[in-house]
């Protein structure tokens, strides 16, 4: 279970007071991630764990930007577990995944 809130404290730290900027960061992060989390989700349904490792390392740096950061700890984690031959730790991302979805869609 992700006790574990997201915010926008960095993209608001990042974009100031800048909103044109702030509006064009979240536009990015709305449009890669459901591309990166259905990716992400392929990959690992094909025992691709090279480039499913490859996902995780884009996916982290929007756990990131969302305020997640023991999410993006646990990516560093499960992205070299990948690397080394192990997806054991998918049941335990994917949840992080989801919250961090959920949060991104409502951001405006």
């Amino acid at each position: 279970m992700v006790t574990e809130q997201p915010s926008t404290t960095y993209i608001d730290d990042v974009a100031g007071s800048d909103a044109d900027f702030r509006a064009s960061f979240i536009n990015i992060v709305k449009m890669e991630f459901p591309e990166e989390y259905q990716y992400y989700l392929k990959m690992y349904e094909e025992g691709n764990l090279t480039e499913t490792a490859s996902i995780v390392h884009k996916l982290k740096h929007k756990l990131n930007i969302v305020g997640l950061q023991e999410g993006y700890k646990l990516a560093v984690t499960y992205e070299e577990e990948l690397k080394a031959g192990s997806a054991a730790l998918h049941t335990t991302f994917l949840p992080v995944l989801d919250k961090a979805k959920e949060f991104i869609t409502t951001l405006e």
